[in-house]
């Protein structure tokens, strides 16, 4: 695949594309390789990945491999890859490669595998965010977050969704806040405050200088402010999912 990167012109792999097309000429490639007994190592210069003592089996694979045209590449791809995913699809979906011996037919089916998931893939994504705010909170609640976890969290949440970041902050200020009353001066909460006063920019100095009911009112406004701004940018990613099957308990 890198030398065919390398060596073959843009137009070999955009003019009258065929995917199909493209992997049966790569695979012919692979069996003149086999049948020269050559694989040149494409990062070191005169090296062979083709073992000489083995010169018998890649003869042979190179006669199973140049039999491999585009109908036989499509023919393994629907019954390799096509028909596993249409396996997540809608019955009424499903059954249509249940016939797919015209190409007619195959491309029927095929379009309407690719609409429903395009129709789907939003409904997804918007149900496996509502699962990690779930998770987020529960984690929160069981009151086993520290500053090194927080660290840890943030850290995996910036790869899925920067949203998530937002939600985790405000969950942060809401357990924060629960845990001051109750516990007066425990180093636990302190220390993930001060993670906290730097995620959000603010003065460490200036929060120590309130009482623990004007610290309460801080924690308990900035995660209003954020839930509002999370919500804002939720709606206008996931606006279209329908509601009703928000089922997640909203703070």
């Amino acid at each position: 695949m890198l030398w065919a990167c390398e060596l073959k012109p843009r137009s070999w792999w955009t003019d009258n594309f065929s995917f199909t097309a493209i992997c049966a000429d790569l695979v012919h490639h692979l069996s003149q390789w086999l049948n020269q007994g050559y694989c040149p190592h494409y990062f070191i210069t005169c090296c062979n990945l083709f073992d000489q003592s083995d010169r018998a089996n890649q003869i042979l694979a190179a006669e199973r491999l140049c039999e491999i045209n585009q109908m036989k590449m499509i023919k393994w791809f629907v019954e390799s890859y096509l028909q596993r995913c249409c396996e997540r699809c809608p019955s009424n979906v499903s059954r249509l490669f249940d016939d797919v011996t015209t190409s007619e037919k195959l491309q029927r089916a095929v379009s309407a595998a690719v609409n429903w998931r395009k129709s789907n893939v939003l409904y997804e994504s918007w149900d496996a965010f509502q699962g990690a705010e779930c998770i987020i909170a529960a984690a929160m609640s069981a009151g086993s977050m520290t500053a090194p976890a927080r660290s840890a969290w943030m850290k995996e949440l910036t790869k899925l969704d920067e949203k998530l970041v937002l939600y985790f902050n405000l969950v942060s200020c809401l357990h924060i806040a629960c845990k001051i009353p109750s516990h007066g001066s425990p180093l636990k909460w302190r220390n993930l405050l001060a993670v906290l006063c730097d995620a959000l920019g603010w003065d460490k100095n200036l929060l120590q200088q309130k009482n623990a009911s004007e610290l309460v009112e801080v924690l308990q406004q900035s995660a209003v402010e954020q839930l509002t701004v999370f919500r804002q940018l939720e709606a206008r990613h996931f606006g279209s999912v329908d509601s009703r099957h928000d089922c997640h308990n909203r703070l």
